[in-house]
């Protein structure tokens, strides 16, 4: 039974990562779907019981991250995207999960910050970001769309963790 858990889990994060790159998006389609694999595989497999970690693992990515997609520094499609794998893993999981996509995301982002030699403008533009809010006291997103040199997918850091999770790392 483990074999199709992380058969379901690859498959969509790799179609994750796919449709990201090339949409720039995670459709609402794939991620419903996998919430619907979640719920199934757990009710198959472990009954009522089941139901409980399914819940657990839909419901934890919203309350970790809700802050994050508030100040839109997480996509909504990123958190649905660990919704619909924390239904395969449960609360517990979920949150090695995205703990270990944080860290992957933040080596990759290093890798970035380096390679398009940003370091500078980007501290800048979060110390700006962060003063901007508590001086004026109001809301604005942090992430701008015309801003290309800040941008990463981070559906890749979620399928390196996925691929960890499978490989016995947690």
């Amino acid at each position: 039974m483990k074999e199709v858990e992380f058969l379901c889990l690859l498959c969509l994060a790799a179609m994750a990562v796919i449709l990201d790159l090339w949409k720039g998006k995670i459709p609402n389609l794939l991620t419903f779907a996998g919430v619907a694999a979640g719920g199934t595989f757990q009710a198959i497999h472990t009954g009522y019981m089941g139901i409980l970690l399914f819940l657990g693992g839909v419901g934890t990515p919203l309350l970790v991250l809700g802050a994050l997609y508030y100040f839109r520094m997480i996509g909504a499609g990123d958190i649905k995207l660990f919704c619909a794998l924390g239904g395969f893993l449960g609360a517990i999981k979920i949150l090695t999960c995205i703990l270990i996509a944080f860290l992957v995301g933040a080596g990759i982002s290093v890798i970035l910050i380096l390679w398009r030699r940003n370091l500078w403008s980007r501290l800048t533009y979060f110390y700006d970001y962060i003063s901007n809010y508590f001086h004026l006291k109001k809301w604005m997103p942090y992430r701008r769309d015309e801003d290309v040199d800040s941008h990463m997918h981070f559906s890749i850091p979620i399928l390196i963790s996925i691929i960890l999770y499978i490989g016995g790392f947690y």
